[in-house]
């Protein structure tokens, strides 16, 4: 099963904007001293969307031969052409990946037979773990709760990964979820309550930072949920201040600026304003 502290890593880049393979391999290296559980590659804190196929392809391999098998991987699948998917699936389960990460079509914006039909499709071809990753945000809908009880149902589908901030959605969610699926955080800030709901795993981008913060939490939780929460007000002022301007721009700024070096943004991705920079430093610590 997959459980625990997941992080979803940033994509490193050189002063030209290649990706630094070498500082990518320090941060898996880093991830599993750290005793994280799991890497998410390929997500929206990788900056996928401005890295080609071969790039994609080469990031994959990378991280799954630098970690041996130590670690879970997840590859997401960002693409709205089933075609597409399913022949990006098949790459990432050939390099080695543990599980894939699929979202809903974006842009095209299906009826909900549609969607049901597409992941079917995906399924039949995909003979891998998959976790469904609902974003409303980026893909521009909400996957209605009698859709991912259709989706549930489809044979390799074993959890969702939610990334929403309604908390009457993510609790109707949670009431769907039973040994064979499973309900993922998708957001550092509220990751408590998807511990307090059941949640099996915290996909998060604070540990590309601070790897053991998460793990922590999800450790004193099952011990005493009272004490986690405590450990969670510590941290909540970060998590939510990393929101302040468009994954992955803030974690990237933080990680600069304890000297991490993992570079700038491929556009449309800029810099972090000055404004929100001394925000997100004031709320700095030496963890």
């Amino acid at each position: 099963m997959l459980e625990g502290s997941i992080v979803a890593l940033v994509t490193p880049f050189t002063e030209s904007l290649n990706i630094n393979f070498r500082k990518l391999e320090e941060m898996v290296e880093l991830q599993y001293m750290s005793k994280t559980d799991a890497l998410l590659l390929l997500g929206s804190t990788s900056e996928s969307s401005t890295l080609n196929e071969y790039e994609k392809d080469q990031i994959v391999d990378c991280v799954i031969k630098k970690n041996d098998k130590r670690m879970k991987i997840i590859v997401a699948v960002i693409a709205n052409n089933l075609t597409d998917v399913i022949k990006k699936g098949k790459k990432y389960i050939e390099l080695g990946a543990n599980y894939l990460l699929l979202i809903p079509p974006y842009y095209v914006k299906s009826n909900t037979n549609g969607i049901i039909k597409y992941f079917k499709e995906i399924s039949s071809h995909l003979d891998i773990p998959l976790i469904i990753y609902n974003i409303p945000s980026r893909v521009g809908y909400n996957l209605d709760i009698d859709t991912i009880k259709h989706l549930k149902k489809i044979k390799n589908i074993i959890g969702i990964k939610e990334s929403n901030s309604d908390i009457n959605h993510i609790i109707k969610v949670a009431n769907l979820c039973d040994k064979k699926f499973s309900l993922y955080s998708g957001n550092d800030e509220l990751s408590y309550v998807f511990l307090s709901l059941g949640a099996k795993g915290l996909i998060n981008v604070f540990g590309n930072i601070c790897p053991k913060a998460m793990k922590n939490l999800i450790n004193i939780y099952a011990i005493n949920p009272t004490l986690a929460f405590k450990y969670f007000q510590y941290y909540y002022d970060i998590f939510d201040a990393l929101k302040v301007e468009v994954n992955p721009i803030p974690i990237k700024a933080l990680m600069n600026y304890k000297g991490y070096k993992v570079g700038k943004h491929r556009l449309p991705l800029d810099e972090l304003s000055e404004k929100n920079r001394n925000l997100i430093i004031s709320y700095y610590k030496d963890w």
